[in-house]
């Protein structure tokens, strides 16, 4: 299967879905589905990562990865959880987080390869709902205070007359 490579000069907003290889020289704010990822020293993503067969990383990954290998080289700065079946980490790699050994091969499929898209990465996209569904909650907590004052008042009225 070939490689596909987003350059250096290249800057992408929203998720990256991909049946074959991928290389990232570029920069992703956003979640990564692929069969297999290289991000470069001068790679950077800011989203979750599922490959379904390795993960090597070099340069800048701010975000969960899940995949059956991984490896992170000396070059390589992550921040977040690590889901995989076998992994290497070369002295010298800044890495915080949690690594978790998983045999769930479901753990490292997604939609791109036929199979289901149950992961869910820490993203901007997973922020997005969270924002939107504390928004609503709020919404729904000052309709409900204005509802009992409403309902206060209306009942003052009552006594008043």
């Amino acid at each position: 299967m070939s490689e596909s490579v987003i350059g250096e000069d290249l800057t992408i907003i929203g998720n990256v879905k991909s049946k074959g290889n991928l290389k990232l020289d570029g920069k992703l704010q956003g979640d990564m589905y692929c069969a297999s990822l290289i991000v470069s020293e001068k790679g950077r993503i800011d989203g979750g990562i599922v490959a379904n067969n390795e993960v090597i990383v070099f340069g800048n990954v701010s975000g969960s990865i899940r995949s059956k290998r991984v490896m992170l080289h000396s070059t390589a700065h992550v921040e977040g959880d690590i889901y995989h079946q076998g992994i290497g980490i070369e002295m010298g790699t800044r890495y915080d987080g949690t690594l978790r050994w998983t045999e769930d091969p479901e753990a490292f499929t997604f939609a791109g390869d036929g199979k289901s898209d149950q992961q869910q990465p820490t993203t901007a996209e997973t922020s997005e709902t969270q924002q939107a569904a504390q928004s609503q909650q709020q919404a729904q907590q000052t309709q409900q205070a204005q509802s009992a004052q409403q309902q206060e008042s209306g009942g003052r009225r009552l006594l008043r007359r």
